[in-house]
């Protein structure tokens, strides 16, 4: 047996399985935010911020500034606001949709202003 350096008595064994153990946590760390972000990935996850919630829907206010909000799917625009055009809707932010309404507005028909 050998000495700590608190003077106590240790097998070199217990030594090694301390060392081991150590290194098996850490790989075994590694291997688990792999296997996250392999699975998120394939998933087709999308880390960017969502427009809206599921349960919600995009408007613009109305007038060339445009300015978003999100409704609760089932209910109509408030006033002042309206639906953006069917496939136009912005999904995430950052994406075309987000970019292109950010220098397009549209009027109380729905009908596309440029800024």
């Amino acid at each position: 047996m050998t000495k700590d350096s608190r003077g106590r008595n240790r097998s070199g064994a217990v030594r090694a399985a301390g060392r081991h153990g150590i290194r098996a946590s850490m790989v075994g760390a590694v291997l688990v935010g792999a296997a996250v972000v392999a699975t998120s990935t394939a998933c087709g996850v999308d880390l960017r911020d969502r427009e809206c919630t599921s349960n919600e829907y995009p408007v613009q206010a109305v007038g060339p500034e445009g300015g978003g909000q999100c409704v609760t799917k089932g209910k109509e625009p408030p006033a002042g606001t309206v639906r953006y055009p069917k496939g136009q809707e912005p999904k995430r932010v950052g994406d075309k949709w987000d970019l292109y309404w950010q220098d397009h507005g549209l009027d109380a028909n729905g009908k596309l202003i440029k800024k």
